[in-house]
């Protein structure tokens, strides 16, 4: 079994202040397990200031999806002198980031997560691929629906305005022929 993860971004946002903490992708450990139907990516900074965990299921219609996400942060103290916090929070049995077999799920939109009440997880530009990765590659891609909508908007507004300009075209074309219907000149 091969699990595959690019996160491109992360952040971890405090609630409590607004405190964002950006993770810098280049610093970020990556590590895993992989079992017959359950995989666990790990993403840690270096002294485990900020990890996450994502456990991914295999489903019986052979796709796969996260059951499981787990945060947790240990930023340095924002003055000298305050005491240090730790945030943590988790979100447990959903179907996260589902895709089916030999795909990979796809996310170019913000992805706004929360954990807890103190801690959300911002991803962005967010491709997961669990239990069958070809060669490190992902495999077709799913995108999420926020990706979707934003492509689906443009097509919905562009057929709206096509359909608006025929009908006034026809609409002038059928008045144009009524007017000419009457009396012929001599």
């Amino acid at each position: 079994m091969t699990l595959s993860c690019d996160i491109k971004y992360f952040s971890l946002v405090c609630i409590q202040k607004s405190w964002y903490f950006n993770l810098d992708p280049s610093r970020v450990i990556t590590n895993g397990l992989c079992g017959e139907d359950t995989a666990v990516l790990f993403l840690t900074l270096p002294g485990y200031a900020a990890s996450l965990q994502f456990t991914f299921k295999k489903g019986a219609t052979l796709d796969f999806y996260v059951t499981d996400l787990a945060a947790h942060l240990s930023p340095r103290p924002v003055c000298l002198g305050c005491a240090n916090k730790t945030y943590s929070g988790s979100i447990t049995h959903d179907k996260l980031f589902a895709a089916g077999d030999g795909q990979s799920f796809k996310c170019s939109s913000v992805s706004l997560l929360s954990t807890s009440s103190e801690l959300r997880i911002k991803l962005v530009r967010l491709q997961v691929q669990a239990f069958r990765v070809p060669t490190f590659l992902y495999g077709q891609e799913v995108d999420c629906w926020t990706d979707f909508y934003k492509e689906l908007i443009p097509i919905i507004i562009g057929a709206t305005v096509l359909t608006l300009v025929l009908t006034a075209l026809l609409t002038f074309l059928l008045i144009k022929d009524r007017h000419r219907t009457g009396y012929v000149r001599i």
